[in-house]
């Protein structure tokens, strides 16, 4: 067949516990309404904070730990359409940084 290629590799997505609960939720919900859904979920904690790539998330904070020093701090921002911060029909963006670490 040959070598193995991006093509072959599933798609994986990292994401917090809060986030993957949010989601069967959801899948749980249209299965309620009669809706077929079809996925594949596999949830696997981390063992220990050394394991990389490290996520630790919160509602306003994402930060990925990888290998060699380095990561991804992202914040979330809430800003309306007139620029003023947070408000209930405000859409999130998020601010990327680039960020070195001493994760192992």
């Amino acid at each position: 067949e040959g070598p193995c290629t991006s093509d072959d590799a599933p798609v994986s997505v990292l994401i917090t516990k809060n986030d993957g609960n949010a989601i069967i939720h959801l899948l749980k919900e249209e299965q309620s309404k009669g809706n077929d859904v079809t996925v594949s979920i596999q949830l696997i904690e981390q063992e220990s904070d050394d394991d990389v790539p490290y996520v630790k998330g919160t509602q306003e904070a994402l930060q990925v730990f990888a290998t060699e020093g380095w990561g991804v701090h992202a914040v979330r921002q809430v800003v309306n359409n007139h620029g003023d911060k947070k408000s209930d029909t405000s859409s999130p963006t998020w601010q990327l940084f680039i960020m070195q670490h001493s994760q192992s």
